[in-house]
């Protein structure tokens, strides 16, 4: 039975519809990138499922497995059909990023159960913009 061999692009278009199925409501970006040692797709979306969530979703169209102790790329191969099928990408990110609303929204959970940490601290109540600049990193509010 000869193996069918799947572009990135058209394994792209794969996880797309896999995503749809499984999350309707969300909007995923699926982008493929080919370069000379394989390719690779970028998952990313805002709010919505946890990157685990998604994983669970697009690991099944992963094309390859890379083993760092022998410096090793091996191939992954899925039945589809009856047929074997080699997915185009080798390995597929998920990136999820947050709105200004979710990341609001989590602030003033922390602050209104912790209301007596930050005044004890001196702290202010955090910004979105401290947030996404990095700026509480280093902000430690006692428990």
């Amino acid at each position: 039975m000869t193996t069918q061999y799947l572009t990135a692009a058209d394994t792209a278009k794969l996880v797309r519809k896999a995503l749809k199925e499984a999350f309707p409501d969300m909007k995923f970006s699926v982008r493929s990138h080919t370069y000379s040692g394989g390719a690779s797709l970028t998952v990313a979306w805002t709010d919505g499922p946890n990157i685990k969530q998604v994983e669970a979703v697009t690991c099944r169209f992963q094309g390859s497995y890379f083993d760092g102790q022998i410096d090793y790329k091996g191939s992954i191969y899925h039945l589809v059909g009856g047929v074997p099928v080699s997915f185009g990408a080798d390995s597929i990110h998920c990136r999820r990023s947050f709105s200004d609303v979710a990341i609001e929204q989590g602030i003033d959970r922390v602050f209104r159960k912790y209301p007596q940490n930050f005044r004890e601290a001196g702290i202010a109540k955090p910004t979105i913009e401290e947030f996404r600049s990095g700026r509480l990193w280093a902000t430690y509010v006692p428990f």
